[in-house]
């Protein structure tokens, strides 16, 4: 007799994720978060990018922004550079 072996799967529900406009008196940091080296790696990347043509015209890039959304009801908010 072969006995089969039952693997039970739990499935998670999908977060709830929402971006909601900061309230005005949020504050995030002011201190620089960029160590000295970054503008010239920073720029070697660009330019490598810009010449395999992976940057479009049309597109934004930015730094060092303050990202925040609401995931399950709870705030979550980090910083990017």
């Amino acid at each position: 007799m072969v006995v089969a072996e039952e693997k039970l799967i739990q499935l998670t529900p999908k977060p709830t994720i929402t971006w909601d406009k900061l309230p005005e008196n949020f504050k995030l940091e002011e201190e620089p978060v960029e160590h000295t080296g970054q503008p010239l790696i920073a720029g070697a990347l660009r330019e490598s990018l810009e010449l395999t043509e992976y940057i479009k015209p049309e597109m934004l890039i930015g730094t060092n922004l303050g990202i925040c959304a609401t995931v399950n009801n709870e705030s979550v908010c980090g910083l990017r550079n």
